[in-house]
């Protein structure tokens, strides 16, 4: 990246133009925006036309060359239509519990507490996309925990984005820790099979 010496320190991708044709742009910009000047401008382009055209069309091109460079939208990532209402549904019991370690009563019942829980953003009067189902937070947080994989191959199977997907993790997550305690317990009678293993 080089940055340009004409006052400013936006930083200029070299691939796209030399530091001095910035600048120059640059020049000509603030002279176009400044109603004072339009007349200076005027008078100075019309001395040297043959020399302006060509650089005019130098500049345009240039100009629409960058505006594809900043303004391009991303292209879309390809992702998994509709996994969770299609794919996941046909899971027969067997299956679901060998990609998500739970059988699918847990998982429902999971999701199920998740929804009533404070960690499961249920507004909707905030605007944007609505938020997404329990049943995804859960199955979503249930396939990168079981399988091991990477975030992006989860948000592209279960339709989401890479940072939706991080959030719906820390809230599962955070969801988890709070019903660990009363979820996961050890048998009373430990010390006895303790005592009986020692004998």
């Amino acid at each position: 990246m080089a940055e340009s010496n004409s006052g400013d320190s936006r930083p200029v991708p070299t691939n796209v133009m030399s530091v001095a044709k910035r600048r120059r742009l640059d020049e000509e910009l603030l002279l176009l925006f400044d109603e004072d000047s339009s007349c200076s401008v005027d008078s100075d382009t019309s001395s040297s036309s043959d020399s302006s055209s060509r650089s005019d069309d130098d500049d345009l091109a240039l100009y629409e060359e960058m505006f594809q460079q900043l303004f391009t939208p991303p292209e879309k990532r390809p992702k998994d239509e509709s996994y969770l209402e299609k794919t996941v549904a046909a899971y027969s019991d067997e299956e679901f519990r060998r990609n998500f370690r739970l059988s699918r009563s847990v998982a429902n019942a999971l999701a199920a507490e998740f929804a009533k829980s404070p960690h499961y953003p249920s507004r909707t009067d905030r605007g944007g996309l609505p938020p997404k189902s329990p049943q995804e937070h859960v199955l979503s947080f249930l396939w990168y925990a079981a399988n091991k994989s990477c975030i992006r191959d989860v948000a592209g199977r279960f339709e989401l984005g890479e940072s939706t997907h991080h959030r719906m993790m820390y809230r599962v997550m955070a969801f988890l820790l709070d019903i660990a305690p009363r979820i996961v317990t050890f048998p009373d009678d430990l010390e006895k099979l303790a005592d009986e293993f020692e004998q």
